[in-house]
C-alpha cells in the first residue's frame, strides 16, 4: 500500500512540475516595444509570449559566435551576423568581407561594414553602418 502512495504520489506531481518550469524572455509590449524588458514567465505562456512579438532571451544582444538567431530570438551583437547554415538554422557568426553587416547594422570596426557604408561611430565600441 505504501509503494502504491508514493508511485502515485510523484505521478501526480509531473504536471505541477511542469507548470512550475520558466523560461527568460524579452518582453516587449504591444505598443510599447521601447519599453522591451527581461521577464521569465511559465513555460506554459511561452507560446502566446511568441506569439507577440517576444523574444526568447534576456533583452540584450547575443554576444558569443554559434548561438542561435533570427525569429524569436535576441539579435546578434556588434561584430556579428545572423547567418542561416544550408539547413536554415540561424546562429550569430562574425562578419567578414564575404558576409559584411547590412546598413543598419551594429559595428564595432568599418572593416565589418561593406564599403559603400562604413561603420560611423555613436560611441567606444558602439557604431552604426552607413550611419
Amino acid at each position: 500500500m505504501c509503494v502504491a502512495f508514493f508511485v502515485f504520489a510523484a505521478i501526480a506531481a509531473i504536471p505541477q512540475v511542469a507548470a512550475d518550469e520558466t523560461v527568460t524572455i524579452c518582453h516587449r509590449p504591444p505598443g510599447n516595444p521601447a519599453n522591451a524588458h527581461t521577464i521569465n514567465v511559465s513555460i506554459n505562456a511561452l507560446p502566446a509570449h511568441l506569439g507577440h512579438s517576444d523574444l526568447l532571451g534576456g533583452c540584450g544582444c547575443t554576444a558569443i559566435e554559434g548561438v542561435s538567431c533570427g525569429e524569436n530570438q535576441p539579435p546578434c551583437c556588434a561584430g556579428l551576423n545572423c547567418v542561416p547554415d544550408i539547413t536554415g538554422v540561424h546562429t550569430c557568426q562574425p562578419v567578414s568581407a564575404s558576409s559584411p553587416m547590412p546598413q543598419g547594422g551594429a559595428c564595432t570596426d568599418s572593416n565589418q561594414c561593406d564599403p559603400a557604408h562604413p561603420c560611423v561611430f555613436l560611441g567606444p565600441n558602439d557604431g552604426v553602418c552607413g550611419g
